[in-house]
Order: structure tokens, then C-alpha cells, then sequence
């Protein structure tokens, strides 16, 4: 049994067994369970699996971090030992744009002095406000 396999077979023990899994599912870092009865789960006890990253619900989800290339095989063995069916990868483009995405510019620093040129007066108030302060 490789590590992944492990790893898969301890996350299935510690969510209380196959008949606990309702559905399972992954994205590029996340093996993310929906379960019948989640009162029983400790997490901090999950986050303690090695090469565990985090464990956290999210939308009555228990989603376990593992980490990109990971997942994949784990998620693999943790099918075949619950017995449920794989499916595809989550994709997680949320805001449903399939369009090409534009890159994020960052401004450079003169753009930014010049955007605050204008808050020149309140910034000259706010010295000589604390000049002030500082001689009482």
C-alpha cells in the first residue's frame, strides 16, 4: 500500500466508513466529502493525517486541503475503498465567465502619487493637526 493509498484508507476511517459517504468529490487541491452524519468528525483530529494541509466544512462540505498533484491519486484510492464512482475535477471558475480572463495589472508607484495628488490639502491638514497634538 503506497502513501496515497494510506492516506486515502485513514481519511475514510476518520470520516467513519464508506456508509458514512454520501458523495465524494475533488478540485485541484481539495478532496471535498458531503456525509451522511457529520457531528461525529473532528477536524483538528483530520488535520493531523500526515501530508494533511488543513480540513475545514465549507457549505455543509468537509473539504480536506491536500494539495495539487496529490488529490488526484488520493482521491482515486478513496473512491475504490468507499466504492463510489469517480468523477471529473471540480473546475472552479465561479464567475461562470468562459471568456478569456484579462491579466491583473498592478499600477506602478507614479500612478498612484499622481491619483493622490488630489488629496494633497486634507493630507497637509492632517500634519499640521498632529503638530499640534504633539505640543500639548
Amino acid at each position: 500500500m503506497d502513501k496515497y493509498e494510506q492516506m486515502a484508507v485513514t481519511i475514510l476511517e476518520k470520516v467513519g466508513g464508506k456508509e458514512n459517504v454520501e458523495n465524494a468529490v475533488h478540485c485541484m487541491t481539495r478532496l471535498r466529502l458531503n456525509l451522511r452524519n457529520m457531528n461525529d468528525i473532528n477536524v483538528e483530529e483530520m488535520k493531523k493525517i500526515e501530508d494533511v494541509l488543513g480540513c475545514q466544512y465549507v457549505s455543509g462540505q468537509l473539504q480536506v486541503i491536500i494539495g495539487p498533484g496529490k488529490v488526484n491519486k488520493v482521491y482515486d484510492y478513496f473512491c475504490k475503498h468507499a466504492g463510489i464512482t469517480e468523477k471529473a475535477a471540480i473546475d472552479e471558475n465561479v464567475d461562470g465567465n468562459d471568456a478569456k480572463k484579462e491579466k491583473f495589472k498592478i499600477k506602478s508607484k507614479i500612478t498612484i502619487c499622481r491619483a493622490n495628488r488630489s488629496n494633497v490639502r486634507f493630507t497637509s491638514f492632517l500634519r499640521r493637526l498632529s503638530k499640534r497634538k504633539g505640543n500639548r
